[in-house]
């Protein structure tokens, strides 16, 4: 069963931890983190997670993903705040980040 959401009541906080919760569910997530407060300079990283990658031949791999969280209702995401999420990737600490999802309750630019 669907539950509604407020979408005009929830906050940066709430959105980063609706995402939290939704990662959390998917079994080929593990150690799904919240890595800063909302709003902390977070360097292009909200949440971080281990995908979880099964083949046929039944090896598995994990890969590191990361999450930047865009609460922006009144504006766009745009090719400037991505191209920022990317660079940030050299940044970070090891294990390598394989995927950067940039999520946002808003909409993307063209």
């Amino acid at each position: 069963m669907a539950t509604p959401l407020a979408w005009r009541r929830l906050d940066a906080e709430g959105f980063e931890r609706l995402l939290f919760d939704l990662l959390r569910d998917f079994p080929e997530h593990q150690n799904v983190q919240w890595l800063s407060h909302t709003r902390a300079a977070d360097r292009g990283r909200d949440l971080s997670m281990d995908r979880v990658i099964r083949d046929s031949t039944g090896g598995t791999r994990r890969e590191r993903v990361t999450v930047q969280a865009k609460h922006w209702r009144a504006k766009s995401v745009g090719t400037a705040a991505i191209a920022e999420s990317v660079a940030a990737t050299k940044l970070w600490e090891p294990p390598v980040v394989r995927t950067l999802i940039v999520a946002t309750s808003g909409r993307f630019s063209r």
